[in-house]
């Protein structure tokens, strides 16, 4: 593997994307730089990218990623076995304070004058990923670490090792393992080899000695069978030629049988020469009529096709005939329904002209109706009121002026010594009585007043309310007529 190109972005120290380009023709490069300046970071990329192992492990990646970058991005390209690949890794902080990380491979292939990276098939998984690196590469972080790319203060490594660990290492360098594995199915080989002679040799042991007069008996035995064989392979043979001839002479049989009837029937054809040629020249007579039959088959088929026309075209005409008729018909009945509605309208409007008047004296008769009820409403208000006043005012201001004149004619009679006390009592009472005559004549005499009045205002408005009464009864009654005879017309 030679490297040729590794670039880093967001990688470590390196926040901006960094190239670093090796030349393929050197044999040695040197990185230098001030301790910090990103010269391990460099390495740490190439195991990055080949492994996905950094000098902390494999655990914690994102801590690669740069402090001021949400992700990193790696890319190295190496030769091998003369062609060229890019490793591509890539690794970004997710919302959740995870990380989502992605790998490829890229094959150098150019085509039709241009070079094209064509990504390596299933290099995207990283099952397919660690299996192509450890086929082509064949080589571990841990081994790549300890001989190709010997890490920072770990360079006695592979030097301070165990013997086993060393053997491990420069094994997975010279690939001493395949060779271990062609020695391990070559070593089965020779024991699934060595288990079948054994067992031969088992069964050969098993078997009984066989003595040299049984040889020769099973020898001559075979020489018999194998005669025999000969003699009926000949007579197999002998038998397969007879079948063969035995085909070829039924097909012969089947030939001359097919000759003589053809022979027979020639010579029966022979027999009608005569027949044939009446047949012959009649044919040609018609061969040299048909064409005239076929004109005249074809013009009486024009004449049948012209006659089912005619009668079509006589039954759509018959038809159009009728459905005229039918929409004169139609159009007429269309008429006389358009002049008996035309007349209905005229009359409806005639009508609606003659009811206008009558409806308008039909709401006022209703407006003279409902001052009829609210006068009507008036009227037994008042006849109400009329109850309540007494109906013998003047009689009671009589009866109390003339026990007012009694009174006085017996205040004269008594003596005014012997009874002057009792007349005194008597007239105190009578001065209360008096009073209270008068009030009570006074309030009558008001009331009568009050009452007089009130009946001579509510006269006339009672005999108008009576007169009223009888108009809007009469109002009433034509209002109604005229309605009904307004409805019936409407009907």
């Amino acid at each position: 593997m030679i490297p040729l190109r590794i670039s880093l972005k967001g990688f470590l120290c390196y926040k901006d994307e960094r190239e670093v380009s090796f030349d393929s023709n050197a044999s040695l490069w040197m990185l230098s730089g001030a301790n910090g300046s990103g010269k391990s970071s460099i390495f740490d990329a190439v195991t990055y990218a080949l492994f996905g192992h950094h000098r902390g492990g494999s655990q914690h990646a994102v801590e690669l990623i740069n402090k001021d970058s949400d992700g990193l991005a790696v890319e190295f390209d190496f030769r091998l076995d003369s062609q060229i690949y890019r490793v591509r890794r890539t690794l970004k902080r997710t919302a959740k304070g995870t990380s989502s990380s992605t790998q490829q491979i890229h094959r150098y292939q150019p085509s039709d004058g241009k070079h094209d990276w064509v990504p390596v098939e299933g290099s995207n998984y990283k099952r397919q990923f660690e299996e192509w690196i450890g086929d082509k590469i064949g080589l571990t972080y841990e081994t790549f670490t300890s001989s190709v790319l010997l890490l920072q203060g770990k360079a006695e490594k592979l030097l301070g090792s165990k013997p086993e660990e060393r053997r491990a290492v420069l094994a997975s360098i010279v690939d001493l393992e395949r060779y271990e594995r062609l020695y391990e199915k070559a070593d089965a080989k020779r024991k699934e080899l060595k288990g079948k002679l054994e067992s031969l040799s088992d069964r050969l042991a098993a078997l009984p000695e066989v003595k040299p007069e049984q040889l020769e008996e099973a020898e001559k035995a075979i020489r018999i069978a194998e005669d025999a064989r000969q003699q009926a392979s000949a007579e197999v043979d002998r038998l397969r030629e007879l079948e063969v001839r035995t085909r070829e002479w039924v097909d012969l049989q089947g030939k001359l049988a097919d000759a003589r009837q053809r022979w027979q029937r020639a010579e029966e054809l022979l027999e009608k020469a005569a027949d044939i040629e009446r047949d012959m020249e009649h044919l040609r007579e018609l061969r040299t009529v048909l064409p005239h039959l076929r004109e005249i088959v074809k013009q009486r088929g024009t004449i049948r096709a012209a006659e089912l026309a005619t009668k079509s075209l006589e039954q759509e005409k018959q038809k159009a005939s009728e459905q005229l008729e039918h929409c004169e018909s139609a159009l007429r009945q269309a008429r006389e329904k358009r002049a008996i509605l035309q007349k209905c309208i005229e009359d409806d409007e005639k009508q609606q002209g003659e009811l206008a008047p009558k409806l308008r004296a039909v709401t006022e008769q209703k407006v003279k109706l409902e001052e009829y009820e609210r006068q009507s409403t008036e009227r037994d208000g008042i006849r109400n009121k009329l109850a309540l006043l007494p109906g013998d005012a003047a009689e009671q201001a009589n009866r109390a002026k003339a026990e007012h004149d009694r009174l006085a004619a017996l205040y004269q009679l008594l003596s005014p010594l012997a009874r002057f006390q009792e007349h005194r009592e008597e007239l105190r009472q009578a001065l209360e009585r008096e009073q209270t005559a008068k009030q009570r004549l006074t309030q009558v005499e008001g009331r009568g007043k009050e009452s007089k009045v009130e009946l001579e205002r509510l006269g006339p408005l009672v005999l108008d309310a009576d007169r009223a009464t009888r108009q809007a009864k009469d109002q009433e009654t034509e209002a109604r007529t005229l309605l009904k005879q307004a409805r019936d017309s409407l009907r």
